[in-house]
């Protein structure tokens, strides 16, 4: 069995799920989701994010980041809408940048480990 230790202060304002998935939703005007997975998983970015937005994803094995309809995501000079890592322990971190070119966009701001974006 797996164990998360978090130290500090969680306050009520978070979820987890049946397959072990932790949600947090943090203060100011937008909320920020950190995911932890236990098994190969995929994500979906939140349809309706606010500038600032944090999603931030750690796998335990491979998993997949999709954005949602009419978003993307960007990583340097790359953009895409799936995000993907084949490795164990990879994990990332997206903020939602709002329009950029036209295109709703989440920012890759923090990456662990080898991704691939497509």
């Amino acid at each position: 069995m797996s164990q998360i230790t978090a130290i500090g202060k969680l306050s009520n304002d978070f979820a987890v799920d049946a397959n072990g998935v932790i949600t947090i939703v943090g203060g100011g005007t937008g909320s920020s989701a950190v995911e932890f997975a236990t098994a190969s998983d995929t994500q979906v970015l939140p349809s309706n994010p606010v500038v600032g937005q944090v999603f931030e994803y750690v796998g335990i094995n491979a998993w997949t980041i999709t954005a949602s309809a009419n978003q993307y995501i960007r990583n340097f000079s790359s953009e895409g809408t799936t995000l993907t890592a084949a490795s164990p322990y990879v994990s990332v971190q997206l903020v939602y940048v709002g329009a950029i070119s036209g295109h709703n966009t989440w920012l890759v701001t923090r990456i662990h480990g080898s991704v691939n974006l497509t």
